[in-house]
């Protein structure tokens, strides 16, 4: 099968490069989540940080698009791609609300949250890395990929008590509940994209293995 016998290290070397700005990524947010007096200048950071994987996106998909045979289905590449740069719009979108929504100090389940968010998308660029080597490094995504929906597990979980502890709370603002509620939602959407480009990793190593 021709699709077997093109390796062609470019593409997994690219979506390496992306993983490792959806993690950078995650830590900015981490940071900002505990540390409301850098709000500014992490949101920012994180802006360079989209825009660059915005440029690193497209150049993928006008390269998947203009490949004649490509290490595998061009539909499994693009949709992996995207899957990665919807870590980074989303986290992005969490940091910009929690800079333009002026709170006056960190929510308590909120860095717990965003140390998962973290632990979740870690994985992800070695489990990459295993698309390229094949059956030799099967097991080792199935691995990663297991710590990877452990940690989305998890978040869920703090995401739930989050939520259920800000509506419950009789003494808060409904403004700020209700601001506190969007920013909690952004960063879940950011981890549940990390897990469901986990998901479709292990997928895609057990599809062409």
């Amino acid at each position: 099968m021709l699709r077997f016998l093109t390796k062609n290290p470019w593409f997994y070397e690219q979506l390496g490069r992306l993983c490792e700005l959806a993690y950078q990524a995650s830590q900015i947010a981490c940071q900002a989540s505990r540390n409301f007096r850098e709000l500014s200048d992490l949101s920012a950071r994180l802006e360079d940080l989209e825009a660059g994987a915005d440029e690193l996106t497209g150049q993928f998909i006008r390269k998947v698009d203009e490949t004649f045979v490509t290490p595998m289905d061009k539909e499994d590449l693009e949709t992996l791609c995207l899957s990665i740069d919807g870590i980074i719009e989303a986290l992005r979108g969490t940091v910009l609300r929690m800079q333009l929504y002026k709170l006056s100090q960190p929510h308590p389940q909120m860095g717990e949250l965003a140390d998962l968010l973290v632990q979740t998308v870690g994985p992800l660029k070695e489990m990459v890395g295993c698309l390229g080597d094949g059956r030799s490094k099967r097991s080792r995504a199935i691995e990663l990929g297991k710590i990877v929906h452990a940690h989305e597990k998890q978040a869920d979980l703090v995401f739930r008590k989050a939520i259920a502890d800000l509506l419950n709370q009789e003494t808060a603002q409904p403004l700020t509940v209700v601001k506190w509620k969007e920013i909690y939602e952004c960063m879940e959407e950011a981890i549940d994209r990390a897990n469901f480009s986990g998901l479709h990793i292990d997928r895609l190593v057990l599809k062409y293995a």
